[in-house]
């Protein structure tokens, strides 16, 4: 666990998903630092219109009223983007040096992020869309955005996110994950990829299965002539530096 500039243990590693399903106003965002959370998504992947706290007497307000199509072709064009209120969010959480997480947001919802954001662009977990065409994988051009800005994507180990057919599984080869590495590495550059996982849930290529199997990942990096600097990067000092920018308040690439 990480420490804070104080040197005390840190919760910042943790993050809520999705937001819109948990808080309704801005100065919550403020509140939610008291107790760690630097990091938040905006949306889930399938729901339209967010649900509200059966404790709650304020109506429900969504940051992006259009969620993602959980299905295989799909495009991430799915809908309108941020409201007013997700707008506003964008801002606060530059502000609080919250990492903005594009990975459940959809591609009119990214290109707002884009437009307003001064930190760098994270999906924290996403794949190629060019090679597995789901509506939660970005395509070229928002990687090229991400890379504009310095930010990163982390590969997502989710075989529905892996494979052409998006079927969930663990019969496939982990050599899917490095074809969407390459992918990404290709429009984002070495210094913009990391590995996003995905372990809570989802179906895993046999071949990691759990946290213990990522050094199966590294080794087929390394039979593919992959330098041992850049399996660094890829592995952590990416989301080191990215993490270092956001939180930290340097947000130049």
């Amino acid at each position: 666990m990480p420490l804070d500039k104080a040197g005390r243990r840190s919760r910042s590693d943790l993050g809520e998903d999705p937001l819109d399903e948990q808080r309704r106003n801005l100065t919550s965002a403020s509140i939610s630092l008291s107790w760690g959370p630097q990091r938040t998504p905006l949306a889930a992947n399938t729901s339209s219109a967010p649900t509200r706290s059966p404790t709650s007497m304020v109506p429900p307000r969504p940051i992006c009223p259009s969620g993602m199509a959980f299905r295989c072709p799909s495009s991430p064009d799915t809908g309108p983007g941020l409201t007013d209120l997700g707008k506003e969010l964008i801002g606060a959480c530059n502000r609080l040096r919250i990492l903005i997480d594009l990975s459940h947001l959809n591609e009119r919802g990214f290109w707002d992020v884009a437009a307003i954001s001064n930190a760098p662009l994270v999906a924290t977990h996403s794949n190629a869309h060019a090679l597995s065409p789901h509506s939660r994988n970005l395509i070229d051009i928002q990687l090229a955005a991400i890379r504009e800005t310095g930010g990163i994507v982390g590969v997502n180990f989710s075989t529905s996110f892996l494979r052409p057919d998006g079927r969930r599984d663990t019969d496939t080869p982990i050599e899917l994950v490095i074809e969407h590495l390459e992918h990404i590495l290709k429009h984002v550059g070495e210094g913009g990829v990391g590995f996003g996982s995905d372990f809570d849930g989802a179906k895993i290529p046999a071949g990691i299965g759990n946290a213990a199997g990522l050094q199966n990942l590294v080794e087929v990096m390394r039979t593919r002539g992959y330098s041992e600097p850049l399996i660094e990067k890829l592995c952590y000092r990416n989301w080191l530096r990215v993490l270092g920018q956001t939180w930290g308040g340097t947000h130049a690439p």
